[in-house]
């Protein structure tokens, strides 16, 4: 490995020299096991594909495989590189991912003539949670912010028929306890994943969806 090193140094070539071993991690080049990918698809089925799938574990595992692709999918739309740190942080605390992925959309609806004047009324739901004026709320959501609150209500009033978007509006009026036992993978080793993916030397390719 030093000689390798030495010899793109003789060469000039130290600036297109990479290392990559498992045995050295704080100098191995970083490696993103789920950025490249031909279908967005690709990015759940790797996420999951360490989880057990015999008997009862079969449905958990298709359970957690469509909400990790729900979420790779929002990533990915928003500009996104998917990374097991992200998947994870998203699977966890899908409500920033939610109300990113919703704004979105709704631009794109405006500017087709589908969603005029939304953040007025975005705020007029909000500003009615926040008081006495509070239009009816799924109960998962009664005790979360009232932006978000009013952002799920406010989907739910549009009706956009967005798949991604109605999944995630769906898992935000879930209760998070819920979630976070369909996790695609253990935090635990989901953080060790991410551990391999950290930006610096990392080098990625993404394909479109």
């Amino acid at each position: 490995m030093l000689r390798a090193r030495a010899e793109a140094a003789r060469a000039g070539r130290l600036d297109q020299f990479y290392i990559f071993h498992l045995g050295y991690p704080e100098i191995s080049a970083r490696y993103n096991g789920i950025a490249n990918f031909a279908r967005i698809t690709e990015v759940a089925t790797r996420a999951t594909n360490s989880l057990p799938s015999a008997g009862n574990s079969a449905a958990f595992k298709e359970f957690s495989w469509r909400f990790t692709n729900l979420v790779a999918q929002a990533q990915v739309a928003l500009g996104r590189v998917p990374t097991y740190e992200t998947i994870l942080r998203d699977v966890t605390g899908i409500d920033p991912l939610f109300v990113d992925y919703a704004t979105l959309v709704l631009k794109r609806a405006e500017k087709d003539g589908r969603a005029a004047n939304w953040t007025e009324r975005w705020h007029e739901l909000e500003e009615m949670i926040s008081t006495s004026k509070r239009p009816p709320i799924p109960r998962g959501l009664q005790d979360r912010a009232a932006d978000l609150a009013g952002m799920v209500l406010l989907v739910k009033e549009l009706r956009l028929n967005d798949a991604v978007l109605d999944g995630l509006s769906a898992a935000v009026r879930t209760p998070s306890s819920r979630v976070r036992w369909a996790t695609p993978c253990s935090p635990t080793w989901c953080r060790s994943a991410a551990s391999s993916t950290r930006p610096g030397s990392t080098r990625t390719a993404t394909a479109s969806p």
